[in-house]
């Protein structure tokens, strides 16, 4: 039986992201094998293209279309999704199949990644800084003994 939450909570998902377009919709097609779904749609690609109002529908009954033709589907889907549309305050790390290089996505903005050289030997600690004394004394203690510094991170 289809995970109706799941569908609906996918539909959403797709209906919200603004800059999602049909060539979207093909590469999903190609990473579910169902592309004869999209394809052969009546409504949802020319729904998407015209900003019409059943658009959310046509996402709907595609995805319910996907689902039964294959159920890992859905599942691709999101994971699509993941990489190329990753939610608000969510981390995403990828690594290419044809590279072993690592790309990481985080969201919010407090996270960037400055622009200076990696310190390889700093330790950075996020905890909350009322009743942790303690953990953190230790976290320090253990830091210095392997010959890393350490510093706690705080908000502005």
């Amino acid at each position: 039986m289809i995970n109706q939450q799941k569908i609906y909570g996918l539909r959403k998902r797709i209906v919200a992201i603004d800059s999602f377009d049909q060539a979207d919709w093909i590469a999903i097609g190609d990473r579910t094998d169902c592309q004869h779904i999209i394809e052969n749609h009546p409504r949802l690609l020319r729904s998407l293209d015209f900003g019409d109002t059943d658009y959310p529908s046509a996402v709907g009954a595609v995805l319910k279309s996907m689902y039964t033709y294959q159920r890992h589907a859905i599942d691709d889907v999101i994971s699509f999704l993941d990489e190329h549309f990753p939610e608000p305050n969510t981390v995403s790390v990828s690594t290419s199949p044809t590279s072993s290089t690592k790309k990481v996505f985080f969201i919010p903005t407090i996270f960037e990644l400055p622009d200076s050289e990696v310190e390889s030997d700093l330790v950075s600690i996020m905890m909350p800084f009322a009743g942790f004394d303690g953990v953190h004394q230790g976290i320090i203690k253990a830091c210095t003994n392997a010959g890393y510094r350490c510093q706690r991170c705080f908000s502005r």
